[in-house]
């Protein structure tokens, strides 16, 4: 289509986003760009995508479920177990930023060895799950949010934002021991969110969030941070 009419928006857009469904986002970004400076046909389309590119390409997933996620609408609990192991690498984060703990107490060594055999029963809607290994991963580290819960993870339930909020606060938490992060705007009388009484679980790591800019409000003209939208 292009030797016959190189400067053709939709040969161009759609080129795009076959670059963006193979997960070159560097190159389906510049294709955009194309689009955008032609100004013609799929010129908002082109400038939504673009800078839904520039995003990925700013964030660098480095690996295969990482750049996956990147494109779904909205993540799902499994997604964010993906990627807090792989692309966060949350356990060697928690190694080298938490302090080492070491049990003094006698421990019957038959109790050890049998302790040790009896491996914790996997939920068992997570069996034959593609991200088994990623939702273990996070069910040893312990995150709220990404508990089990009635013999079951839920795998693919999608992910709120009062949630997301709750759980990287306690990574904060943990990687920098300042646990007072969870509870500093605790004596908020007023909300500053106009969706959001100060009583509800999330509403403190949603304001600390929104306030370091990890977060973002849905409408910041309306003060909504819209807690129960998906990730």
């Amino acid at each position: 289509a292009l030797k016959l009419e190189p400067k053709s928006s939709a040969a161009h857009y759609f080129m795009g986003k076959a670059y963006k469904t193979a997960y070159q986002f560097e190159t389906a970004r510049d294709i955009y760009r194309k689009v955008i400076d032609f100004n013609d046909k799929y010129t908002k389309e082109a400038n939504e995508e673009w800078r839904l590119m520039d995003k990925i390409q700013r964030a660098m997933p480095g690996t295969e479920n990482g750049k996956r996620i990147a494109l779904v609408e909205s993540i799902s609990r499994a997604d964010a177990a993906a990627l807090f192991m792989e692309e966060l690498k949350l356990d060697e984060l928690y190694k080298k930023r938490t302090p080492a703990s070491f049990k003094t107490d006698f421990v019957d060594p038959e109790k050890a060895v049998k302790a040790k055999a009896e491996k914790p029963k996997l939920p068992e809607d997570i069996v034959s799950h593609p991200l088994k290994s990623d939702i273990e991963g996070v069910l040893k580290l312990g995150i709220p949010g990404l508990e089990v819960s009635g013999g079951k993870f839920y795998p693919d339930d999608k992910i709120r934002k009062g949630e997301y909020a709750l759980m990287i606060v306690d990574i904060l938490m943990k990687i920098t021991g300042d646990n007072s992060l969870a509870t500093r705007n605790f004596e908020d009388k007023t909300s500053k969110f106009k969706d959001m009484r100060t009583d509800q679980a999330f509403y403190s790591s949603s304001l600390l969030l929104v306030t370091k800019g990890i977060m973002e409000m849905r409408d910041p003209m309306r003060d909504e941070f819209a807690p129960l939208d998906t990730m």
